[in-house]
């Protein structure tokens, strides 16, 4: 049976190696997972981790009608490596955001933001806008619970190309232009293979949702020195071409080399 991990932010915040016990209430839905569906005992084993490095090897002490008490066994924190990998997706309908969010997190991403564009139908706004980010969060935790990742890529709040251009023209970034790709997927796009010899460590991915982005969008892009990339001869869908750009991406300048399957 493989390790059961689980997500726990105040891991490193609330707690660490001298605040060794920790008490996990009915309420939680933690609590409702680890005992009714999981069906753990007490002296079982769990790993934990806060989605910012920090691990730990937790052991179940009690458990009752009101909570469980769990004993950090061990408590150490892993480096963050790769690519500073920012994803920028179109909204797009039914399931398909959620598994475009979950296999990007499974090929490295470091930060989502989602995107409202020109060709998009997607209106969310207050109570509705919270509760799709609420449930997209719960997307990328439940893959980094499932693929061993120590990194919780950050979720940002939706924005536009518009207000994505504006921030470029306006921003104060230290990053020389050499180490930093800014690139958007669209047809006709050239070749990542004439891109390979450069050496970037940070990396704009912007993909649009049913239909791309407009020609207006793209050239509020192109102005702002966003490099237009294709993959081909194929229009893939929504929420494959963002899979097939970051499988790219991790091979041209990342660690897919070191991936291992689940």
């Amino acid at each position: 049976m493989r390790d059961i991990r689980l997500y726990f932010p105040e891991l490193g915040v609330e707690l660490s190696e001298v605040e060794s016990i920790f008490t996990l209430p009915a309420t939680d839905k933690r609590f409702h997972y680890l005992v009714r569906v999981l069906r753990l005992k007490v002296n079982q084993e769990i790993i934990i981790f806060s989605g910012q490095g920090h691990i730990s090897t937790a052991q179940i002490l009690s458990i009752d009608k009101k909570n469980i008490e769990l004993q950090l066994l061990t408590f150490h924190k892993v480096d963050k490596k790769g690519l500073d990998l920012h994803l920028y997706i179109g909204i797009s309908k039914g399931d398909r955001m959620d598994y475009a969010l979950q296999k990007s997190v499974e090929l490295g991403v470091s930060a989502i933001t989602p995107l409202f564009t020109e060709y998009g139908d997607i209106k969310l706004k207050n109570e509705r806008l919270q509760k799709k980010l609420n449930h997209w969060q719960g997307v990328l935790i439940a893959a980094c619970e499932q693929c061993e990742l120590n990194y919780l890529p950050t979720l940002n709040t939706p924005t536009s190309i518009a207000d994505y251009t504006y921030a470029l023209s306006n921003s104060a970034d230290s990053l020389q232009q050499s180490i930093r790709l800014k690139a958007v997927l669209h047809p006709g796009g050239q070749s990542f293979q004439p891109l390979a010899e450069q050496t970037y460590t940070s990396i704009d991915l912007l993909v649009g949702a049913e239909g791309g982005f407009s020609c207006q969008e793209i050239e509020e892009l192109t102005t702002n020195g966003v490099v237009l990339l294709g993959l081909g001869p194929r229009i893939l869908r929504t929420e494959t071409a963002p899979l097939v750009a970051l499988s790219l991406i991790q091979y041209l300048w990342g660690d897919i080399n070191e991936v291992s399957i689940r």
